[in-house]
């Protein structure tokens, strides 16, 4: 019997149905740890050869799939075709490049894409044999602890709660997610990681929880409520799951400007994201806003790129580390322009210019992209009327986590906190679990 949560089987439908081709095929990776599979990773091949009685794949293709899965760990729990005329068995080549004793055969049949139906095959020599197939629901499970969010804080809670034999699971807004974390060129300020890439070190983090057997569902979450002294966390799409303790790290969203051309340019010359839109600018002129670490270090990223970046901050002084502000004066192409304001976001049909408002005076800069990066504006929608804020919406929680309600807990940048940093992210997911933990042995 082979066992997936309704979330699962619902991820397997949405690549195949909504993402896939007309014909394609895939490799269902993952672990196998005491009978139990765990579904980690789902690969896209698309060329397929029908010219025999059974569909086969490009061996490159497949073998290139294969390596992946051995460099993560994985081992092969299936596959799934949206071709309707492929056979229910694999082909001998199939079972020689992807398949072992250990593993069990998935087909995802798309006969009718408003009905799909998953089957499932055991495979035994050059037999398959079809195997029960069994979809759970989440709402039948009562966790001890939700965990909101994926970035640093979020992935520490998880790592903590597997440690302590907690039963959770972690909800993320985007499938393999590990926060904003991957916007950063560079982390030079976590201990024994020295200039890891952000992607690289939120990889690391996420592969560390889930070597542990972290649990994982894809989603936004809509609405944290107190059902029975306990919590209902909703999420989009009408799932819900039900749970002792809430661990709150769904971190900040970027602040916008709110100036005239800045909604009607975006993406079009004004970005949020330098990691991501650097390389769009190369040998053109660009103006980051702001003051702080994330302002500064998006200068320097540019200036690798840009014939010119302007850095544009409303103060005459900085908020980012010295060590950034040294390398940001030295660069020749970046030119400082403090007590200055963007009024305005100017172009056609992209961006072409910026009005300046420095020191009571408007003048026009000429650019190509504008780079916003004034500080982050916490998400606690789903909390609303729960927990106590500050003035600017962060929720008001000390080092262990603990909030204004019981039972809820707090890490991350969404914190009311002196310092936010990664090392600090983690900190905080750690102190939220053991918390947790207490709150549950005192309530027991």
């Amino acid at each position: 019997m082979i066992k997936l949560t309704k979330s699962d089987f619902e991820k397997i439908l949405a690549h195949a149905v909504k993402k896939l081709p007309d014909e394609a095929c895939g490799l269902i990776a993952g672990t196998v740890e005491d009978g139990k599979k765990e579904i980690k990773k789902v690969y896209l091949l698309t060329n397929i050869d029908h010219s025999n009685e059974h569909f086969s794949l490009d061996p490159k293709e497949q073998l290139e799939a294969i390596k992946d899965m051995r460099k993560n760990g994985f081992v092969p729990l299936g596959n799934w075709h949206s071709h309707p005329e492929s056979p229910s068995r694999p082909s001998d080549e199939d079972k020689r490049l992807a398949f072992d004793s250990k593993a069990s055969y998935m087909i995802l049949s798309l006969m009718d894409r408003e009905n799909p139906v998953l089957n499932s095959f055991k495979i035994t020599g050059d037999t398959a044999e079809k195997e029960e197939l069994v979809i759970e629901s989440r709402r039948e499970i009562m966790y001890d602890i939700v965990i909101i969010g994926s970035g640093p804080a979020g992935l520490s809670a998880a790592i903590y709660a597997q440690r302590e034999n907690l039963k959770a699971v972690v909800v993320e807004k985007e499938f393999m997610g590990t926060g904003q974390i991957v916007e950063s060129e560079r982390v030079d300020n976590y201990p024994g990681l020295y200039g890891e890439t952000g992607f690289d070190l939120g990889e690391k983090f996420r592969t560390h929880a889930e070597k542990l057997g972290a649990e994982f569902v894809e989603g936004e979450v809509t609405k944290v409520e107190r059902v029975n002294g306990n919590f209902s966390v909703n999420i989009d799409g009408g799932e819900s799951l039900e749970t002792k303790t809430v661990i709150y790290a769904a971190g900040t969203q970027r602040r916008k400007l709110d100036v005239k051309g800045e909604k009607e340019f975006s993406g079009k010359g004004v970005s949020y994201c330098a990691v991501c839109d650097a390389a769009f600018y190369k040998d053109k002129i660009t103006v980051v806003t702001g003051g702080g670490d994330t302002a500064l270090g998006d200068a320097l990223l540019l200036s690798r790129f840009c014939k010119k970046v302007y850095l544009v901050h409303r103060r005459d002084s900085f908020r980012a580390g010295r060590a950034l502000q040294n390398r940001v004066f030295a660069t020749e192409n970046i030119e400082v322009l403090t007590n200055a304001t963007v009024s305005e976001i100017n172009g056609d049909t992209k961006v072409t210019s910026v009005t300046l408002l420095q020191n009571g005076e408007e003048k026009q800069l000429d650019c190509n992209g504008v780079f916003v990066a004034v500080g982050s504006v916490p998400d606690t929608k789903p909390l609303a009327n729960l927990v106590k804020t500050d003035n600017s919406g962060y929720i008001v929680a000390d080092e262990s986590g603990k909030t204004s309600a019981d039972g809820i807990f707090a890490g991350g940048d969404i914190r009311t906190k002196a310092l936010r940093q990664v090392v600090t992210a983690v900190s905080d997911g750690a102190n939220c679990v053991i918390s947790a933990e207490k709150y549950l042995d005192e309530k027991q």
